[in-house]
């Protein structure tokens, strides 16, 4: 079961059933996390900047964690999505799979521009140094920062940028101000009652 906690409260909001097999899964998952008994690999997770990334707010620890914000809507999107939507879920596969120069079975609807191909070779060097090293990072590339402490991500667009406390705004907001005021509201409403 996954959590969000606001204001100390928690609110179930999504529920995988896992079976404990004594083989691949010898025991709870919460009770192998809580005792860290689990390999310890690299990680890359991210998202594009119109998801859910004010909900990251921890990290499994023990490895290193490498956090990306994608911010590129690919060109042949673009018209197709209301003009509020900036990039959405999976837009970063199109350029981590490298479509931009796929011809054989997978292929894109419509061309990428000149600076999405530069995009392509560049995500597609972070995920190969990546799983090759266990790092993103190599020559000619920004630096990618691990999200540790200071949580740093890397903002991947035309232009890479490192950044700190990705959302934090909207965390805030949906973990502080957002609960503050529904609580007000009801004892607004709880005071006028009496």
């Amino acid at each position: 079961m996954i959590f969000l906690v606001v204001s100390g409260q928690k609110f179930a909001i999504l529920h995988f059933s896992l079976v404990v097999d004594s083989y691949f899964l010898p025991k709870p998952v919460e009770e192998i996390v809580k005792k860290q008994e689990f390999s310890k690999v690299p990680l890359i997770t991210g998202i594009t900047n119109d998801e859910f990334g004010f909900l990251l707010t921890g990290v499994i620890s023990g490895a290193p964690v490498y956090l990306y914000e994608f911010q590129h809507p690919p060109s042949m999107v673009k018209g197709k999505r209301p003009s509020f939507v900036g990039v959405d879920h999976g837009d970063e596969l199109f350029f981590i799979q490298g479509t931009c120069f796929a011809k054989a079975h997978l292929k894109a609807t419509a061309p990428f521009t000149k600076e999405e191909e530069e995009l392509c070779r560049t995500v597609m060097a972070y995920w190969g140094n990546f799983a090759w090293t266990g790092s993103p990072n190599g020559p000619g590339l920004t630096h990618w920062p691990e999200y540790e402490d200071e949580t740093e991500y890397l903002g991947i667009g035309l232009k890479q940028k490192a950044g700190k406390n990705l959302k934090g705004k909207h965390y805030t907001f949906m973990t502080k101000t957002l609960p503050d005021l529904i609580r007000q509201d009801r004892e607004k409403r709880e005071h006028s009652e009496l």
